[in-house]
């Protein structure tokens, strides 16, 4: 960060801010509109004060190490605005002679990881239009990121209206979710896609209006998060077809027909979501079902030794052995990890504390709603609204996957904010339709 930032980052935040401005005064519903431009503006402040932090307090990092990657891709747009161009749009492996001189400089392109790549596609997109200023293209990821998660208020507004302020807390005020999820990282590009993706199956499948372009919204939010963390892709698919087929299973008027047909329509959609997963991940060398247990063993392995060489927060819920068997025999543990680790007392630093704040916060409003409504009730009413039981489906598989691959908590709490709002946004509806009153815990 430097001077040019200081310049700069204002005029892009005030444009950006005229156009959503614009777009607000759109909106018909005042509900929607009055969270419109406070959701952007948390999004923007979590972009800036993460590239605040990592500059100045942890003195570099990923972010850092995305945005110097970036600089020979605004060398290239500055010489000729075509090599920038070819830069962005070059397969890993393969790219024309006249742009190798700038890519033997971006160490992601030569590391082989094309996931991480892609987000220095964005970066180099970004730097184009900001003269390669680090917080200006920041703004610019923290703007993908709200599209969207604004996408994502929308599904949960359109079927519970009257949550509406606490579904907001959910999607756009825990502070894990915007300041991980909003700066220049792949975390805030995939929580937007997944947003996206909710939003395009939602309208898709289940409200079936302007089914085309919905569908169209659907496969490429699943593109985005295939190309940057398709094991996000992979935990929604399974509770997404759940979600249909209760959903279809609530038209079913006769109650005795209802109830016989849910283990009929579950024995069915937990194999055709499950087939379908494999057949997605099939011959994937990190994601299929053959090559998981390794995937995990390999990735705690590396973040736990990282972890101890920084004197991080380093945690274990059992040994690995890489095969699949291990991670579902440590599964109950790595889901109490998860979702509600690390505690106050495990916390080592002040974005631990933050965090240890929100799992403690999510573990109380958990237990009181169990308290009050008891399992059966609750398991009920999951089935009853699908939308909830897809939030728990969801959250469940990404808190086991990153409890189980990350091995220390400076990972976990990133690499789990796409649960987060899911999971919050549960447990608000569980409650609404318990009590039937709308009021923060």
């Amino acid at each position: 960060m430097n001077l040019k930032d200081i310049a700069l980052t204002p005029i892009y935040f005030l444009i950006i801010y005229a156009v959503l401005n614009n777009i607000k005064n759109g909106i018909k519903d005042p509900i929607l509109k009055q969270y419109y431009l406070p959701a952007f503006t948390m999004k923007a402040f979590g972009s800036l004060a993460f590239g605040l932090i990592y500059h100045f307090y942890y003195g570099g990092g990923d972010t850092v190490n995305f945005y110097n990657d970036t600089l020979p891709i605004w060398e290239a747009f500055v010489n000729n605005p075509i090599l920038g161009f070819q830069i962005i749009t070059s397969t890993v492996g393969t790219y024309p002679p006249e742009i190798s001189s700038y890519l033997v400089r971006i160490y992601f392109y030569h590391a082989g990881d094309s996931d991480t790549f892609n987000t220095i596609r964005i970066s180099g997109f970004f730097s184009f239009f900001t003269f390669n200023t680090y917080s200006s293209i920041a703004l610019g990821f923290a703007l993908l990121s709200f599209t969207g998660m604004w996408k994502m208020y929308r599904v949960f507004y359109d079927l519970y209206p009257e949550v509406h302020r606490p579904l907001a807390w959910a999607v756009f005020f825990i502070p894990s979710v915007y300041f991980w999820g909003s700066g220049l990282m792949k975390d805030g590009i995939c929580i937007g896609a997944l947003g996206w993706l909710l939003y395009g199956f939602y309208f898709t499948f289940i409200k079936r209006e302007k089914i085309l372009l919905h569908l169209f919204y659907l496969i490429f939010a699943a593109f985005i998060l295939y190309a940057f963390k398709r094991y996000i892709l992979f935990a929604a698919l399974v509770p997404m077809v759940l979600w249909g087929f209760l959903q279809y299973r609530m038209q079913i008027k006769n109650k005795l027909i209802r109830l016989v047909s849910l283990p009929i329509l579950l024995a069915i959609g937990i194999p055709v979501g499950l087939w379908g997963l494999s057949k997605i991940t099939e011959g994937d060398k990190k994601y299929s079902l053959e090559t998981l247990g390794n995937t995990a063993k390999v990735s705690a392995d590396w973040l736990q030794t990282v972890g101890t060489q920084q004197k991080g927060s380093v945690y274990s819920v059992g040994e690995l052995d890489g095969s699949l068997l291990a991670p579902l025999r440590l599964a109950p543990q790595a889901i109490w990890t998860g979702l509600f680790q690390p505690h106050p007392w495990q916390a080592r630093n002040i974005v631990m504390i933050i965090s240890s704040f929100e799992t403690t916060f999510f573990l109380l409003i958990t237990l009181r709603i169990l308290w009050a409504t008891g399992f059966f009730a609750i398991s009920k009413l999951l089935l009853e609204h699908p939308l909830t039981f897809f939030c728990l489906i969801f959250t469940i598989l990404l808190a086991f996957g990153t409890a189980i691959g990350s091995a220390n908590y400076g990972s976990l709490v990133r690499y789990r904010i796409p649960m987060m709002p899911f999971y919050l946004a549960m447990l608000y509806i569980l409650r609404y339709q318990t009590h039937r009153s709308v009021k923060l815990f």
